[in-house]
């Protein structure tokens, strides 16, 4: 799992012009062995809202490598790699 956070800034001129985004991924919750949670900061980085969880599976396996990044139109598109229709993966405990 890469484990290094990835940032964005809202550069839109819009709402959340100046918004920071962090995602990262990290331990899954309960048998799950990794998810990618998302974190946003509306004062610069001195606060920071409660991380919610990006990815929708309810399963055992891993996602990585997370990749953030905020369009023009101050869209956020969040990207990983997910194993959860690898038949290889699903075995493994």
């Amino acid at each position: 799992m890469n484990d290094f956070p990835v940032m964005a800034i809202d550069k839109s001129g819009g709402s959340y012009h100046g918004s920071v985004y962090l995602v990262w991924g990290a331990k899954g919750m309960n048998n799950d062995r990794a998810d990618i949670l998302f974190g946003k900061s509306t004062n610069g980085g001195l606060s920071w809202s409660q991380p919610s969880r990006v990815n929708n599976d309810n399963t055992i396996t891993d996602q990585w490598f997370p990749w953030i990044t905020v369009g023009q139109d101050g869209v956020i598109s969040i990207i990983f790699y997910d194993s959860r229709n690898d038949p290889i993966n699903n075995q493994l405990t």
